[in-house]
């Protein structure tokens, strides 16, 4: 099912930008959607939804807030990965299981 989903997700990501590279299908692409499932939360349906909101919008926050130091905005994937141990190390259900208070 996992697989078919993927196929299916990767056909509609063609037909909405009408362009295919490579890049899509390397190492670091599955790390993000990992990172969005452990971020999120694993055992959930809105978890792995809430996890990929949640990267892009610290991602666009580190990378483009102009008020951080330039830095910050070299070096901004040390920080999501500070972020994403914290997590994992404080909320072993992910971010939907803190906000639901189902920390364990």
């Amino acid at each position: 099912i996992a697989g078919a989903m993927c196929g299916l997700a990767g056909a509609l990501l063609v037909n909405h930008t009408s362009y295919q590279t490579p890049e899509f299908m390397n190492w670091t692409r599955s790390g993000e959607l990992m990172f969005m499932v452990i971020l999120g939360g694993m055992a959930t349906t809105a978890g792995p939804l809430l996890g990929a909101a949640v990267l892009l919008l610290i991602e666009d926050l580190l990378q483009g807030w102009s008020l951080l130091p330039k830095w910050v905005h070299e070096h901004w994937q040390l920080y999501l990965g500070v972020f994403l141990i914290l997590v994992v190390l404080f909320a072993k259900r992910g971010l939907a299981g803190f906000l639901a208070g189902k920390n364990e």
